[in-house]
């Protein structure tokens, strides 16, 4: 036989048995939730206090909760979670550890220096907390000059005192070398390597082939 319960308001819920709510039907609880069970919720729910479940939670609406949430089993959501303050893992509760951002994307590489122009094949990112990788893959290069190669625009600046480098290449009639992403910058400057003396210098425009491809990876400052 199953049995319903219908009341205008829950302050706390204490059980060890399972919630079930059909689709159309909210969830919404000022007080605090804690079961043994299984949550299974539909539609949606807010919860003004804290919500602890030991078994597993499914959700198919949104979920809105102002405290803590402790699942003891699986959460399966499938939807969208939204946290504003971030996300730590284990028992880890240290703020500098906290993950707050990740995005993924294209860029706009520019030609600084060295060159005057390019056709962007492919410019991708993505960002993980302060760890960015930066792809480009640059072709139909034209205006090349003496100066240094300079390519501008990464999607973050650099992080004051955060060298990095990478390996480039720029095709078969060009060279190898070596990129460095600018500190407090968004650029990369393009170094070779000098056969005799094994010393880094300037890699110049002239010296690029049909293309330069390169990956960069960095610590911006936020």
């Amino acid at each position: 036989m199953t049995s319903k319960i219908k009341v205008d308001t829950i302050e706390n819920v204490a059980g060890s048995g399972n919630v079930s709510l059909g689709s159309g039907h909210n969830l919404v609880v000022p007080g605090n939730i804690t079961g043994q069970g299984t949550a299974a919720i539909t539609s949606n729910a807010t919860v003004g206090g804290t919500l602890g479940v030991t078994g597993n939670t499914t959700m198919g609406g949104t979920a809105a909760i102002t405290g803590n949430s402790t699942v003891g089993g699986t959460l399966g959501v499938t939807g969208k979670i939204t946290s504003t303050a971030g996300i730590t893992f284990g028992s880890d509760t240290a703020a500098a550890n906290v993950l707050d951002d990740y995005e993924e994307g294209n860029w706009t590489p520019t030609a600084d220096q060295g060159l005057s122009s390019f056709t962007i094949t492919s410019a991708k990112y993505a960002k993980v907390g302060r760890f960015v990788f930066a792809q480009c893959f640059l072709s139909s290069l034209s205006g090349k000059d003496s100066n240094q190669v300079k390519i501008g625009g990464l999607p973050f600046n650099v992080e004051s005192n955060a060298y990095n480098s990478c390996i480039f290449e720029s095709g078969s009639s060009g060279d190898f070398g070596l990129g460095r992403g600018q500190p407090d910058a968004a650029v990369v400057h393009l170094f070779k390597f000098n056969n005799s003396s094994h010393h880094r210098e300037n890699f110049d425009g002239n010296s690029l082939g049909s293309h330069l491809i390169f990956g960069l990876g960095y610590v911006t400052a936020s």
